[in-house]
């Protein structure tokens, strides 16, 4: 865990990544504000249930002399105030991704799932397969309401080969669509 001096502020923090990143940053013992435009479910609720202050976008006012990091979401343009001001202080800026590699996945190695269909379903199952077998995945998705994806201490053990008779299929509590896990040892 980090430091817990270090004050992000999320520019266009409502996105379906920055979230998620949100989420990840806490779970390191950041603080996290934000800004945005008016926000929906299930951002607005997931970011009320962290706890994260959103502020109104766009305005210099919103990163405040506590903040020490800005990441910068992809709504925010050049002449965005709240980037304007954070170069204007010297402070570190950084996309979602850059912040995303140098905070979280550092160390670690990501595993990502992608395509049109089953991204949440097939994250899931790998994470629970990961956790199972003692390994710490850890979600980035917005589908995920948890930073970690172990299993729930109900969850069946895996079979003992793949001739078993066990049919029970595992039920996953979290839904991550990617998650890192720490190197192997």
């Amino acid at each position: 865990m980090r430091e817990a001096s270090r004050t992000f502020h999320l520019i266009a923090i409502g996105g379906t990544a920055m979230t998620p990143l949100a989420a990840l940053l806490i779970a390191r013992g950041a603080r996290v504000v934000g800004s945005d435009g008016p926000l929906y479910p299930p951002m607005s609720g997931r970011l009320a249930s962290l706890g994260i202050e959103v502020r109104p976008a766009w305005s210099a006012a919103n990163v405040t002399p506590d903040v020490t990091h800005v990441v910068v979401g992809n709504l925010a343009r050049g002449d965005n105030p709240e980037l304007l001001e954070a170069l204007r202080r010297g402070l570190p800026v950084a996309s979602m991704p850059e912040t995303l590699r140098r905070e979280i996945l550092s160390g670690r190695h990501p595993v990502v799932v992608a395509g049109t269909h089953g991204k949440t379903t097939t994250t899931a199952l790998v994470a629970w397969l990961l956790a199972s077998a003692g390994r710490d995945p850890v979600s980035s998705s917005p589908a995920s309401r948890s930073t970690s994806a172990s299993p729930p201490a109900s969850a069946p053990a895996p079979p003992s080969s793949s001739r078993g008779t066990n049919t029970r299929r595992p039920t996953p509590t979290r839904a991550p669509s990617s998650f890192t896990t720490p190197p192997a040892r």
